[in-house]
């Protein structure tokens, strides 16, 4: 039952409740936890909210109170085992046995699965980044070829030559004709053309204002800065629930809320088969377990206790 319900009561003898964790990366042991579900016990719910019972007396095709009857018997059949100093396995959840103290200690079994939809997956073992890479660079091999200053001389020498010879190889060609003559060879230089731009007569003309009679205004423009738009304030929605009451029936649940002198309080949560009552809610499991201390709740409701949705 605990696979389906949060909470299962065993009347007279204390509540199983599953809690679920996260996804979760332990830095100590440098591993990613996959996310799971725990069951703890919490003796001091002893009072029965009927989903043990309606199913006891479903699967064995007996009364109500018969089945409450049987759930009785093995209760004071269990403590009588614990009071004799014996550890009582329960089932595959895990074991109970008495402190020095003569007080019920729970010890869950850590082969159990109590979360189907969480079967197969496994701690993996996480790496350092920022490690691997540095490790990685440290072993990376590097290559040096020695060069001598001689080599290095000699192909600079055999540039400059391939470059002389380009250079002196290369014909100089004029443009100017050439013809055989006894003169010597003058080299007039042509003077560079002079071209003469005309410039026509433009005459600019300005309309200057009368300093007695014109006066200019200035007026600067005003910018209106805009406001920037108020934050939208989100409320955050009910997920927990104090509840009180877990019944097999809707008409079960209403006849408890008809003779409750928190009728007014109370409303009904339909939940995995069942029909809680619960008489707070809040956004956050502190929210709605605080709500229990208010308005005598923690007196009148000594078994209530926080379901999520």
């Amino acid at each position: 039952m605990i696979l389906r319900h949060d909470c299962v009561t065993v009347p007279g003898w204390g509540a199983f409740i599953a809690n679920y964790q996260p996804a979760r990366v332990d830095s100590e042991f440098g591993c990613i936890f996959p996310p799971c579900r725990t069951v703890g016990f919490n003796a001091s719910l002893t009072h029965s909210d009927g989903l043990l019972t309606s199913s006891i007396a479903r699967g064995n095709g007996i009364t109500y109170d018969n089945a409450s009857a049987l759930i009785a018997e093995e209760v004071n059949a269990m403590r009588h085992a614990l009071e004799s100093g014996e550890s009582i396995t329960f089932g595959r959840l895990g074991s109970f046995s008495l402190n020095d103290e003569g007080s019920i200690v729970f010890e869950p079994a850590t082969a159990t699965n109590t979360a189907p939809n969480y079967t197969g997956l496994i701690a993996v073992k996480a790496v350092d980044l920022a490690e691997t890479l540095k490790k990685r660079n440290e072993s990376a091999s590097v290559y040096y070829v020695p060069v001598s200053r001689n080599i290095l001389k000699i192909v600079a020498s055999i540039a400059l030559l391939i470059g002389l010879g380009f250079m002196l190889s290369t014909p100089i060609i004029q443009d100017e004709a050439n013809y055989a003559g006894i003169a010597t060879t003058m080299n007039v230089t042509k003077p560079a053309p002079v071209y003469t731009v005309p410039s026509p007569d433009i005459e600019l003309s300005i309309a200057l204002p009368d300093p007695a009679t014109s006066r200019g205004t200035f007026t600067p423009a005003v910018t209106t800065a805009q406001q920037p738009a108020a934050p939208t304030a989100t409320t955050k929605p009910m997920r927990y629930f104090l509840v009180v009451a877990s019944l097999p029936t809707r008409k079960a649940a209403d006849e408890y809320i008809a003779h409750s002198a928190d009728r007014d309080s109370l409303s009904v949560l339909e939940s995995g088969g069942r029909y809680r009552v619960y008489i707070a809610a809040g956004a956050t499991y502190s929210d709605a377990f605080n709500k229990l201390g208010a308005n005598g709740y923690g007196d009148r409701y000594p078994d209530a206790w926080v379901c999520k949705r």
